[in-house]
C-alpha cells in the first residue's frame, strides 16, 4: 500500500447551515473575495 502525501496546509473549508440555503451560490462568491482566489 502506497503512502499518500496530503499537504492541507493551504486548504480552504467553509461551514454552511444547508436549511437557510437557497442555491444562490453567494457563499462560494463570497468564499473566492475573502481568500482571494
Amino acid at each position: 500500500m502506497s503512502e499518500m502525501n496530503n499537504d492541507f496546509s493551504k486548504s480552504k473549508a467553509f461551514l454552511i447551515d444547508m436549511t437557510k440555503c437557497t442555491g444562490c451560490r453567494g457563499c462560494q462568491v463570497a468564499c473566492k473575495q475573502w481568500n482571494q482566489l
